[in-house]
């Protein structure tokens, strides 16, 4: 689902079977404030570039159409 998990740079988060339709994935650090929000549309694989993220443990979820299909933890080092 995450590849690289810890990463430096940049991680693929992927959900299979999903194409066509938006996927969305949201990063929230350990209290609980949004950090990040991304969206991707026709494809079932996101890709998140590190850019002004700093390091430390976050937790993601990733959503369809509004619908929370995973979550779990991404260390970014």
């Amino acid at each position: 689902q995450v590849f690289p998990n810890p990463f430096r740079e940049q991680a693929s988060f992927r959900v299979e079977g999903i194409s066509g339709r938006e996927l969305q994935l949201e990063l929230f650090d350990l209290q609980g404030r949004l950090a990040h929000r991304q969206s991707s549309s026709f494809t079932d694989n996101l890709m998140l570039r590190r850019e002004s993220l700093p390091p430390g443990l976050y937790i993601f979820r990733l959503s369809v159409d509004g619908v929370m299909l995973a979550q779990g933890k991404v260390l970014v080092q």
